[in-house]
């Protein structure tokens, strides 16, 4: 569950940086994280429109195929909504760390944001799907992506609780690591889940793992959830200026070229951290121009 109270702050500090901040007292929203967002709801609303149910796979070849090949990557979605999360909770934990109440305010904002609606959602469900207690009880201690691990079955429509579940793990673990470390370490150890998660996914796959466990398992699926929080790093540093991010932008575009041809090679890819990075870093230098437009639309 992705918050909604991003805003940007447009006091600038002594080396010109633009701030991001967060709360009711900064009155320009940043609309295009908005526009992040729906395109990512679109992007996982398509793919489960056409291929979320037991349809022939020859009920869509009328589709064109640039059509069905962007249906087929909605699962795209899913990365952009754990990157704009990592990004905006870390945020949130930055500017807060060292405030009186840290955990106690970050906590009690989350719950009350998130766990209402959501355990009325569990319920609803538990009680129109018959025979799948064992998953809405494990899906009431955010566990729906662990299922797989105890063997309990899920149904298809509420088994898109898992990517809620890998966010809840973020949530509760984030905390206290961004609490503990300064930047520079924090910066080292997202570097180091970034880099690390895909290493992990093709060394387990390469042995057998079932991939459906590598798709949902939290710790196959942190390196999206370190992207933003890199970025966010990076926002709120001293060097995040207009060009130094455009420049940025540039040089992950080569390391995308790099790491993909490397993959074709070896199997072992990061360029799709690379590659939505690269977007976020260039909507942060970007925004508010007529390049950001199309995110900023009343129907995003």
């Amino acid at each position: 569950m992705i918050p909604t109270d991003t805003y940007l702050d447009t006091r600038s500090s002594k080396s010109g940086r633009t701030l991001i901040s967060n709360g009711p007292g900064v009155d320009n929203r940043i609309a295009e994280w908005d526009g992040v967002r729906a395109c990512a709801v679109w992007l996982v609303l398509l793919l489960h429109i056409f291929y979320g149910y037991a349809y022939r796979q020859q009920d869509f070849d009328f589709l064109p195929r640039i059509v069905s090949s962007t249906v087929l990557r909605g699962w795209y979605g899913v990365d952009l909504f754990f990157v704009l999360s990592g990004f905006l909770i870390t945020g949130i934990l930055l500017r807060s760390k060292g405030s009186h109440h840290y955990f106690r305010n970050f906590y009690i904002r989350r719950v009350l944001r998130i766990m209402p609606l959501y355990f009325v959602m569990v319920a609803v469900w538990s009680i129109l799907y018959k025979g799948y207690g064992r998953y809405f009880l494990l899906s009431s201690f955010f566990g729906a992506n662990l299922s797989g691990l105890f063997r309990i079955s899920y149904p298809n429509g509420p088994g898109v609780l898992w990517s809620l579940a890998v966010e809840e793990h973020f949530y509760l673990l984030w905390p206290a690591i961004i609490f503990f470390l300064n930047r520079r370490a924090l910066v080292a150890l997202a570097t180091a889940i970034v880099i690390g998660s895909p290493v992990l996914r093709t060394v387990y796959l390469a042995r057998g793992i079932d991939p459906t466990f590598v798709y949902f398992f939290s710790w196959f699926r942190f390196d999206m959830l370190a992207t933003g929080a890199l970025i966010a790093v990076w926002a709120g540093s001293a060097y995040a200026t207009k060009r130094n991010s455009l420049r940025v932008a540039v040089g992950l575009v080569v390391l995308a070229v790099i790491s993909e041809l490397l993959g074709r090679a070896s199997g072992l890819t990061w360029t799709k951290a690379i590659v939505t990075a690269t977007i976020f870093l260039l909507i942060l230098a970007l925004r508010g121009t007529s390049w950001t437009t199309p995110l900023r639309l009343r129907f995003c």
